[in-house]
């Protein structure tokens, strides 16, 4: 249903993860999409903590990207 509603051409899929190592009180951030991919140690915290910094990751980086969006247009 989501390919359908939302296709390839006209939108970017952006994947985010944050992890937590059950045996490391560090947090890690997983950004994934056709035009970027990063992982980002996070330092300590919460895979809730690791999931904000994926998902900031990934707004940043969009900034960085504009130019892959001519239909968009700057609020």
């Amino acid at each position: 249903m989501l390919i359908i509603l939302y296709s390839d051409p006209e939108w970017l899929r952006i994947f985010t993860d944050g992890s937590l190592l059950s045996d490391s009180p560090n947090a890690g951030a997983g950004v994934f999409s056709e035009i970027f991919s990063f992982y980002v140690p996070v330092g300590r915290g919460t895979a809730f903590d690791g999931e904000i910094a994926a998902i900031r990751t990934a707004l940043s980086q969009l900034q960085c990207h504009l130019e892959k969006f001519p239909s968009c247009y700057p609020l």
